[in-house]
């Protein structure tokens, strides 16, 4: 047990500290303000990000949780493929964006990125349909196949949400991140809750160096966290032991960190605009939570 908790803290610890010094270093020449924001090119920054953190992601979980093998035959060997993969589709997204303020995505960017993530679900599918055979090869496909449509929409939702400056979408994620990981624990799911405190600990410091850069933002560095979750909302409930309804509510909070910052919910400004994403992402989140710690079992006699 004392061995488990010293990986954890490793790997949490050298998240967190990595990616908190690496942002601040990295966005410590941008504006201090707000209103300054639109004026800055971000695009070096942004790119530097997504690198720091494809590195610092997969190798936190490397350390700070039990060695993968591949072709994946578990649960537990996922996330690290995942983030792995994740941080390269980012560093790709974040090359292939614009290099000035408020110009439109190049198409050929757009198309390369969409193109990456088919291809990672084409990685998926052959990695699964290795370990079935027989009855059980349709439902590797299928498995693989809601894996990369769910990381392909939740990489998508957080990459937008991030694409404004601002520190709400980081704290968005880190909450996401906490109620699925208490959820897990409910659930009897015991190794998901580390790999979400470690994505925890490299999306975490983006929060705070918003709040002291506030032109800083992150889009391209969250896809390696944003397929991360979706693997563990995912592979843990087909392979693992996570109940459909929890994985479900979790992608959906996932999902709502982009959707709560749509539409006239997007206009809202100040007080408004944190109480009303934070009501919308906490919604699904927090259900996770209740409805797993209502259905615990019943202690033996």
């Amino acid at each position: 047990m004392l061995s488990t908790f010293i990986d954890l803290a490793k790997g949490v610890g050298i998240a967190l500290v990595i990616t908190l010094v690496g942002l601040a270093l990295i966005w410590r020449r941008s504006p201090a303000s707000r209103a300054a924001a639109s004026t800055y090119d971000p695009f070096r920054a942004s790119l530097l990000s997504a690198l720091l953190i494809a590195i610092t992601l997969p190798l936190s979980i490397l350390l700070g949780f039990a060695k993968p093998t591949f072709p994946p035959v578990s649960a537990v060997d996922w996330p690290v493929l995942f983030a792995f993969a994740g941080g390269i589709v980012g560093i790709v997204g974040a090359l292939l964006a614009p290099r000035r303020p408020h110009a439109k995505p190049r198409t050929a960017g757009l198309a390369v990125f969409a193109l990456l993530h088919l291809l990672l679900l084409a990685l998926v599918a052959g990695a699964m349909r290795t370990q079935f055979s027989g009855p059980h090869a349709g439902a590797a496909i299928a498995t693989a196949a809601a894996i990369g449509a769910a990381g392909t929409l939740v990489s998508l939702g957080f990459r937008a949400a991030c694409a404004s400056p601002g520190a709400i979408a980081p704290l968005l994620i880190v909450i996401v991140g906490t109620t699925s990981s208490l959820a897990a624990v409910l659930t009897g799911n015991i190794g998901s809750p580390t790999i979400y405190g470690i994505a925890c600990a490299c999306v975490g410091p983006a929060f705070l160096v918003a709040l002291w850069r506030p032109a800083a933002a992150l889009a391209a560095a969250f896809t390696g966290p944003a397929w991360l979750f979706a693997a563990l909302c995912i592979v843990t409930t087909v392979i693992g032991e996570t109940p459909w309804w929890c994985a479900g509510l979790n992608a959906l909070a996932a999902l709502m960190v982009y959707v709560s910052g749509l539409g006239a919910l997007g206009r809202l400004a100040g007080v408004k605009a944190w109480a009303a994403r934070l009501s919308l992402v906490g919604a699904p989140a927090l259900a996770a939570v209740i409805i797993a710690a209502m259905n615990q079992p019943e202690p033996y006699a």
